[in-house]
């Protein structure tokens, strides 16, 4: 008898304790404390191009933090539509150390996770172990290529896991502190060559049905590996190095690409009279090109 009633006062205290926790969280405070902290000295948005607004914060049952309202805009203007990111802290490694800190993010209508390892709740002890993107949208990218651009929508993806015995913690230039090894993926993928050189060569609309490729990361310098585009009209392939800086219009860019010799389309490719004088044999061995610059103005030639 004396158990029950025990149990009974357990349950009543702890239901009592959450809804105390849930009741009078104060989310505003918190969430406008957190927006500071993200712009302060040694945060990772600090002097970047990026600021970040949280709008409110609520606790998530039963070791975790959630925002519905999280928002990003760039210096130059552009912005990401408010979305929900969730903290947590799996109730089994509440004990260990270094703790396990999984986040979520949710924008463009996909998935970003990453897990960390925290020695100490408090993000600037945070190490990261792995990344992983699902599904995230994109409309309207614009790459400047020569005299022209390329306009770009689809759905991409991806992962990354971080090597063990190089730590990166939360810090404004934490990038250049990535090394590991990621694989990229896409789908749907269309490309507007309207406003750029590739409409001389009269290609009907651009799109590829899937996008996959390896890469390895080291000190801020990305190495592409195979990376395959499919799709109805061409077949492309690139590989080389991308260096990242910030901001990231700024990255420098050295990849070489190839119109494979199975793309649909190559048969109308060799018979362009400028294609044809520059790249011979073009049916058997496709067509090799290069891409060098920045993610801000990128350069083609044969």
């Amino acid at each position: 008898m004396k158990i029950k009633i025990l149990i009974i006062y357990a349950v009543v205290f702890l239901t009592a304790l959450v809804l105390f926790i849930f009741l009078l969280f104060p989310g505003q405070k918190m969430a406008a404390f957190v927006t500071r902290k993200m712009q302060a000295p040694g945060s990772p948005l600090y002097q970047s191009s990026f600021q970040v607004s949280v709008k409110d914060i609520r606790p998530s049952f039963p070791f975790g933090l959630v925002s519905d309202h999280v928002s990003v805009v760039s210096d130059s203007g552009g912005a990401v539509p408010d979305f929900q990111v969730f903290v947590h802290v799996p109730l089994l490694s509440v004990y260990q150390r270094p703790l396990s800190v999984r986040v979520k993010a949710y924008p463009f209508n996909g998935l970003v996770q990453a897990d960390w390892n925290a020695s100490h709740l408090h993000p600037k002890y945070w190490n990261l172990k792995n990344l992983d993107v699902q599904d995230m949208d994109f409309s309207h990218a614009v790459l400047h290529a020569g005299n022209g651009e390329l306009v770009l929508q689809g759905t991409i993806g991806g992962g990354f896991a971080q090597a063990e015995n190089v730590p990166v913690k939360l810090q404004s230039d934490f990038w250049k502190f990535l090394s590991g090894k990621g694989q990229i993926h896409g789908k749907d993928i269309h490309v507007d060559v309207s406003r750029s050189r590739l409409a001389l060569v009269h290609l009907p609309a651009l799109s590829f049905t899937r996008l996959d490729g390896e890469f390895t990361m080291n000190k801020g310098q990305i190495h592409l590996k195979d990376c395959l585009f499919k799709g109805p009209v061409l077949h492309l392939q690139f590989s080389g190095n991308i260096r990242l800086a910030d901001p990231a219009e700024e990255s420098t860019v050295s990849l070489k690409g190839k119109v494979l010799p199975d793309s649909p389309y190559l048969a109308q490719l060799a018979n362009h009279p400028l294609l044809r004088l520059q790249v011979p044999d073009i049916a058997q061995k496709g067509v090799v090109f290069h891409v060098t610059g920045t993610l801000g103005h990128l350069g083609t030639r044969l």
